[in-house]
């Protein structure tokens, strides 16, 4: 079914996600409560919307996001700030890697 899903019903789902995204991230930020993190990330919503567009419509892009935050809330749940700072790390690098792909031209969406 998700093979015959419509272009357009695609980027719905994929501005679904990247909202799920942000919110998750938000989230996060707000828990760390720290101003200058705060600003920072306001400051770049709008980059960050059109970067998770992007990035989450990448092929197995959000099965890899869905795992990682997955990961990193059991791990804040756990009061593991170690677990934690390292899957957040790894999971930037990832979506890093994957962003850098889809602007190479390098990168395949399929």
């Amino acid at each position: 079914e998700v093979m015959e899903t419509k272009p357009e019903r695609d980027e719905e789902v994929v501005k679904i996600r990247s909202k799920l995204d942000l919110e998750f991230h938000k989230s996060i930020v707000a828990i760390i409560d720290n101003p200058l993190l705060t600003m920072r990330q306001e400051s770049l919503f709008d980059w960050l919307v059109h970067q998770r567009l992007e990035t989450l419509g990448y092929h197995g892009q959000p099965e890899h996001t869905y795992a990682f935050h997955q990961r990193i809330y059991e791990a804040i749940k756990a009061r593991d700030p170690d677990a934690a700072e390292t899957l957040m790390t790894n999971h930037l690098d990832q979506v890093v890697d994957v962003y850098n792909k889809t602007h190479s031209g390098t990168g395949s969406n399929q």
